[in-house]
């Protein structure tokens, strides 16, 4: 099954009706690489990588991860570094929970998502450690969500959510400075 571009402008902001992003007028390459449960595999994260690297996406921002690293991972990081997109993901939901190191957010080259409250503390869930860059605003944030059969909005809480803020501004620096390697934008 072919893949086929698709992609989204961020452009219906601030008309009253579900969420807004970070950068108005951004274009979303999304890449569908986990099913309808949020479960996949590594190799289905690799190859979506690597497709949107070669797709034209200027920035990745993948809200998954998981505690064990492979290779493939490692090599389709450092082949997207290598041609100058910064890559973001959540740094996970297990703080309190023995604390995993999670990947592919704990690779080297990628920018670390950990989740902030609205107090500006780090949240009692947000993974944490050496690979964590930064948090951004992860409790309460308004999203889309499934309820009932329906698609619809509510109220969410992780690194997932906190992940796309990072990302979107990084989206708007980008804009303005095109030259920025991910190292600058880091």
């Amino acid at each position: 099954r072919r893949q086929r571009q698709m992609c989204i402008r961020d452009s219906s902001s601030n008309n009253g009706e579900g969420v807004a992003g970070m950068c108005w007028n951004c274009l979303i390459l999304p890449v569908k690489v986990l099913n309808s449960r949020g479960s996949g595999s590594s190799a289905s994260v690799v190859k979506g990588m690597y497709w949107a690297a070669d797709n034209g996406a200027r920035i990745i921002s993948m809200s998954l991860g998981g505690d064990e690293a492979t290779q493939a991972e490692a090599d389709v990081v450092n082949y997207i570094y290598n041609k100058g997109i910064p890559i973001f993901a959540s740094s996970g939901n297990s703080g309190g929970d023995g604390n995993p190191t999670i990947y592919p957010a704990a690779f080297p080259h990628v920018i670390a998502v950990g989740a902030s409250t609205p107090n500006d503390t780090v949240s009692g869930f947000s993974s944490y450690g050496s690979y964590v860059d930064l948090a951004a605003p992860g409790v309460g944030i308004w999203t889309t969500a499934w309820s009932n059969g329906q698609n619809t909005y509510g109220a969410g809480n992780g690194t997932s959510p906190a992940c796309p803020f990072v990302s979107g501004l990084a989206a708007l620096a980008v804009t303005l400075w095109p030259e920025l390697t991910p190292d600058q934008l880091e």
